[in-house]
């Protein structure tokens, strides 16, 4: 009798942890990356064939893929397949989580609601990314400034325009010198900006001159050194453009002088390639395109994430940059994982130590940039669960009252 009292109370308080752990699931049915976590029970070994009650073997986690809900925040991230983020805390301790719900503190760290900071490599500035791990800043970036070196424009110049007789000498001397006249921004090799002028003189029936000037530090126009002489066909398409450096002093505390090639885009309208160059048709003089190469340095606007990790800076100069790429880590028994509450993880012996590598690699999962993994908690079967536990817990119940009956019915044999 004194076996079967000793079951029933075992199953009690098996019992009592499937109900724990199933309100526990219930509970976190709407947490981010939120494992639905198990029972593993066991019986208890006895004389013979009879056992004398259960325990409870294990509580682990069930690491399958949650759904994924859309945020529209670009730094909220879901992982589709195998691997956690990692982050660390005040301590430098790595910890593991499903729940990518982040954001971007004060000092520009890429971090969870706790304020650990998410780990990823850094840009090294060559192309590439940086063999180790280490916390990701984004907004302390700065967007290098890059001196311009070619200058690629399209344009139409007037056919029927008179010719102009005798050289470029004056650029504040229209029409003895030049015909139409336009204006560039490019910028030197510390970003400042600078308006260039280009003159365009007519020569011949198919031929122009096209000359350059810059402002000085007083805003007196100075002409560039070098010029270029377009020649186009009788159907009015550039057929030579006679690219060469030309050279500017844009002052003291610059790369000076500056060369700069300009590409007025001989031979893209021809053939019917749909491409567009400079042109002399007969009708207005119009500037039709133009992009340079050079660009001031832009302080950080915001960042978007790939589904590789890979995390790219929108600068205000209007430059994108790669800042870093995000690290995931994966284990052989996640399920071994310690559970440390607030959707957190540490690696346990059982666990194994950290595989870390890039999303998409090594079998890691890839993300899913402005979305957030969500619980795998599945209700129906929770409820279930709570319904055998509960009848379970109540038939144990049962059999302790009956044993109780039982021994009374023995000590009233006595009387």
């Amino acid at each position: 009798m004194i076996d079967a009292l000793n079951s029933a109370i075992s199953g009690l308080k098996t019992n009592k942890t499937k109900v724990n752990v199933t309100a526990n699931n219930i509970a976190n049915l709407n947490t981010a990356g939120y494992k639905e976590k198990s029972v593993s029970v066991s019986s208890l070994s006895g004389q013979g064939n009879i056992t004398q009650g259960s325990f409870v073997n294990s509580v682990s986690p069930l690491m399958s893929q949650g759904p994924l809900l859309n945020s529209g925040n670009s730094l909220d991230l879901a992982i589709e397949g195998k691997g956690f983020f990692i982050v660390k805390d005040g301590n430098g301790r790595s910890l593991y989580t499903r729940a990518g719900d982040f954001s971007m503190d004060r000092e520009g760290y890429i971090v969870n609601p706790d304020g650990y900071r998410v780990q990823g490599f850094q840009a090294n500035g060559a192309g590439g990314f940086t063999g180790n791990t280490g916390d990701l800043n984004a907004s302390s970036s700065l967007s290098q400034p890059a001196q311009t070196a070619n200058v690629s424009l399209s344009l139409n110049l007037d056919s029927s325009a008179q010719r102009v007789n005798g050289n470029f000498s004056n650029v504040n001397n229209r029409p003895q010198n030049y015909n139409f006249s336009t204006s560039l921004t490019v910028y030197d090799s510390e970003g400042a900006s600078h308006d260039i002028n280009a003159y365009f003189t007519k020569t011949g029936d198919n031929a122009w001159e096209v000359n350059f000037a810059s402002e000085d530090a007083s805003g007196n126009l100075m002409q560039a050194q070098g010029s270029q002489t377009l020649t186009f066909d009788q159907q009015g398409a550039l057929v030579s453009d006679n690219q060469g450096p030309v050279s500017f002093d844009f002052g003291q505390g610059v790369a000076n002088p500056q060369n700069i090639t300009f590409d007025f885009g001989a031979g893209l309208s021809q053939g019917g390639t749909g491409a567009e160059g400079t042109t002399q048709y007969s009708g207005d003089f119009q500037l039709l395109n133009v992009d340079q190469d050079g660009n001031g340095a832009g302080a950080f606007e915001s960042i978007s994430i790939g589904s590789d990790g890979v995390i790219t800076g929108t600068f205000s100069n209007g430059q994108t940059e790669e800042i870093g790429r995000l690290a995931l880590a994966n284990f052989n028994a996640p399920q071994e994982l310690v559970s440390e509450g607030r959707n957190l993880f540490s690696a346990s012996a059982e666990s194994g130590e950290a595989i870390v590598g890039s999303p998409g690699t090594g079998g890691l999962g890839s993300l899913n940039s402005g979305a957030i993994e969500s619980s795998n908690v599945d209700l129906a079967a929770q409820m279930i669960n709570l319904i055998t536990a509960e009848n379970a817990f109540k038939a144990n119940i049962k059999t302790v009252a009956t044993e109780d009956e039982l021994m009374n019915d023995l000590l009233n044999l006595k009387r």
